[in-house]
């Protein structure tokens, strides 16, 4: 549960910070459409696709059964359809915002006016990138070997998912261990939907006021 919960949020993180200056990039203009194509076509790839250069990569660097190597396998996915899904939102974003701070001078316009102005739109990926981690089983059974050992640095990256698999055994399948394994693994992330989608339907444009 402790690797579940590190590993999604932390693919959360990165997903929302890979993407968000992406799609703005190419949503005004500053970067080539080629960024957008190549996204949606790393996206559309199957996952195996993957598996071995990353598995190769992260041996080399010795990140393999570790929190490290989950996150930063993960954003292959869910950064490439966060820049396609945020594109269209900042296509339709008001330049109107830009244009003021512009005229003020105001730095770091992307964190302190763009990215507020997304929360919405941020919160979204988070979330759908949050829930791709916590449910992903090949990646986990691939690039984790044993649970978290409760030491530092943390070795062990095995997720909750793996451990729904000790129910499923050669002869007997134990359904008990197996419905609550289910339920474990849904409720957090079922609480945590709920919770995003109250934060999501308050955010809009009008909040940007007070960022400028």
């Amino acid at each position: 549960m402790i690797s579940s919960v590190v590993v999604s949020v932390g693919v959360g993180l990165l997903t929302v910070l890979f993407s968000a200056p992406a799609a703005y990039e190419v949503a005004r203009g500053r970067a080539g459409r080629w960024l957008l194509t190549l996204s949606i076509f790393l996206y559309t790839l199957p996952s195996m696709s993957y598996v071995v250069p990353l598995y190769i990569w992260f041996s080399r660097v010795d990140l393999l059964n570790t929190w490290w190597a989950l996150m930063l396998a993960s954003p292959i996915f869910t950064a490439t359809f966060a820049v396609w899904a945020m594109h269209g939102f900042y296509i339709d974003m008001p330049k109107a915002y830009e244009e003021l701070a512009d005229l003020f001078n105001i730095r770091g316009k992307m964190t302190r006016i763009i990215m507020p102005l997304s929360r919405p739109a941020l919160l979204s990926v988070f979330l759908v990138s949050l829930i791709f981690a916590w449910h992903l089983l090949v990646y986990p059974l691939i690039l984790a070997s044993t649970p978290y050992n409760f030491s530092f640095p943390p070795v062990g990256a095995q997720t909750v998912t793996i451990y729904a698999l000790t129910a499923i055994q050669q002869s007997i399948i134990r359904w008990g261990l197996l419905a609550a394994m289910a339920l474990v693994a849904a409720l957090p992330v079922m609480i945590l939907a709920l919770a995003f989608l109250y934060m999501v339907s308050k955010g809009g444009y009008s909040l940007g006021l007070k960022f400028l």
